[in-house]
């Protein structure tokens, strides 16, 4: 894998009802960004999550049909297809206390939200199917 420097970070905030992987991938196309890292917190008022079965080599959907506060939301920038593909994994927290957590799907809603976003220089890095686990990984080399 080649290295990577910061080249420089974007601080932002989400608008309530915005869907959270459509805002971030509208924010990497008008920044013109190829390869960064991702980091959130705030509050979603409902999500749509997935657990990816190993064995099955597919995603079994969560619908989290009711608010939540983002505990953690870490993920990353890079290229599937030749467009932008933010891969976002989110912890959230009911009002139990209760956590909840996995890949995050179109259709999670925000309530509150804000991010930071390393923008890397260096090489695109870009995703092609791996035929071992059935996923879109980083491509070797890439």
């Amino acid at each position: 894998m080649p290295s990577f420097d910061v080249q420089r970070v974007i601080v932002g905030r989400m608008s309530r009802g915005d869907d959270i992987l459509e805002r971030l991938t509208a924010v990497a196309r008008e920044e013109g960004i190829l390869t960064g890292w991702v980091q959130l917190l705030g509050a979603v008022e409902t999500a749509r999550l997935a657990f990816y079965d190993q064995d099955a080599k597919t995603y079994r959907e969560m619908v989290l049909d009711r608010p939540f506060e983002i505990l953690s939301g870490t993920g990353n920038i890079s290229l599937l297809k030749g467009d932008r593909f933010v891969h976002l994994h989110l912890t959230l927290g009911d009002a139990e206390g209760r956590a909840f957590g996995g890949h995050v799907l179109p259709g999670t809603r925000v309530f509150a939200c804000e991010y930071c976003i390393w923008v890397l220089s260096g090489p695109a890095l870009s995703r092609e199917p791996d035929e071992e686990t059935g996923l879109q990984l980083w491509a070797p080399g890439s």
